[in-house]
């Protein structure tokens, strides 16, 4: 019995690593442009001023990849918690 039990841990643990290698090392698609907030008009300089145009770019906060896998154990050891109180 504690065989049955103890491979059914290994094939659980083992597609648990394969899903965090593939998040890990997934290629990630290439970030999109940024979006430039510009208004449809604009009025006509009659002097030139000599000033560039200031454009707003919206940056997109960094992956983190570590941070997904501590959130997915945690998960998993909650979920493990739960079923072994039931």
């Amino acid at each position: 019995m504690i065989v049955i039990v103890r491979d059914t841990w290994r094939a659980v643990l083992v597609v648990v690593v394969a899903v965090l290698l593939r998040e890990v090392f997934a290629e990630r698609p290439a970030a999109p442009t940024p979006v430039v907030a510009t208004s449809t008009w604009q009025p006509t300089p009659t002097v030139a001023t000599g000033w560039p145009v200031q454009q707003i770019v919206v940056e997109q906060p960094p992956a983190r990849p570590l941070r997904r896998i501590g959130e997915a154990f945690v998960d998993l050891g909650d979920a493990v918690i739960g079923a072994v109180r039931r």
